[in-house]
């Protein structure tokens, strides 16, 4: 990695300075509030930027919660609508009638994220492989808890699953007979921490990859396709934009409500990354870099 390095990958803050001809191509202007995916330099007061990959973020949307939505909640909607088309991604309905199963370690944020996308888009029923002591929680969510072991729920399910969703966990022969004869596996590798948040202009994140593949049920046809967050927002941006201004349309009706813990300044980033390595929290924490003074959410 070349230094200097400035972290900091999904962004919210208010257009600075922006020339006539990009305004003109993309609609924007100074003053607008916006939201992109960077690959670095988020934590900073001021970044540059492609205008082309902004979305607008409204000014009643409170942008420490839109700063939640260009990783966390993005990786979690393309994850589960992957192999859906825009003619039914965005629909209310795109999910009616159908059942969706995660497997893996799954964050408390995934978890909302995933479950809010899932209830979204009329999602039948919600299960995710859990540790006992994370039932109470995922069943607050409206996520149907199983225990980590397949064979003591495996004759419930088998057959009966739409989307199978696997977060670093082996998908094996006993897993595709979950599955309907039209069944989708989604099986994904993330390496990123989503606790941390930063927006005008800023985030903290630690760096990340995160990759899905995806394939048939053993009677359908076997084809496997690679997923990078990164990779599909440079080489469909305008699919990658389209479904965060999906996401930013129903933070707006409120219809996903991601938790924000505290605000904090790039003075306390530091002290909130130490926080983060001894425990995994149930919310963001989002940076302010402009912050001087506030009520806090969350003693420090």
């Amino acid at each position: 990695m070349e230094l200097p390095n400035i972290p900091g990958v999904d962004v919210v803050g208010k257009i600075y300075r922006i020339d006539r001809n990009s305004s003109k191509a993309t609609g924007l202007k100074k003053g607008d509030r916006v939201i992109s995916l960077i690959s670095q330099g988020g934590n900073s007061r001021f970044v540059t930027v492609d205008p082309t990959s902004l979305v607008r973020v409204p000014e009643k949307v409170d942008p420490a919660e839109a700063a939640c939505l260009a990783e966390t909640y993005l990786t979690a909607f393309q994850t589960l609508h992957y192999n859906q088309s825009f003619l039914t991604r965005y629909r209310k309905n795109a999910f009616q009638g159908r059942s969706i199963l995660i497997i893996g370690g799954m964050s408390a944020n995934m978890s909302r994220a995933m479950s809010q996308l899932a209830q979204v888009a009329g999602c039948k029923a919600i299960f995710a492989t859990a540790r006992k002591k994370d039932f109470k929680q995922f069943s607050e969510l409206g996520i149907l808890p199983l225990t980590t072991d397949p064979l003591s729920w495996w004759e419930q399910l088998a057959g009966s699953i739409d989307i199978l969703v696997s977060l670093d966990e082996e998908i094996v022969p006993l897993h595709y007979k979950l599955l309907k004869f039209d069944g989708t596996v989604v099986v994904s590798s993330s390496e990123f921490h989503e606790d941390l948040m930063m927006y005008e202009d800023t985030r903290e994140p630690l760096k990340h990859q995160f990759t899905c593949l995806a394939s048939r049920s053993q009677a359908a046809s076997k084809t496997t396709s690679h997923y990078d967050l990164y990779e599909e927002w440079k080489k469909n941006p305008s699919k990658a934009k389209k479904d965060l201004g999906h996401l930013v349309d129903l933070l707006e009706e409120r219809k996903v409500v991601p938790v924000v813990l505290d605000r904090v300044p790039l003075s306390e980033v530091a002290k909130i990354q130490e926080i983060l390595e001894k425990r995994r929290l149930k919310g963001h924490y989002v940076c302010e870099p402009w912050l001087v003074s506030k009520s806090r959410a969350v003693s420090l």
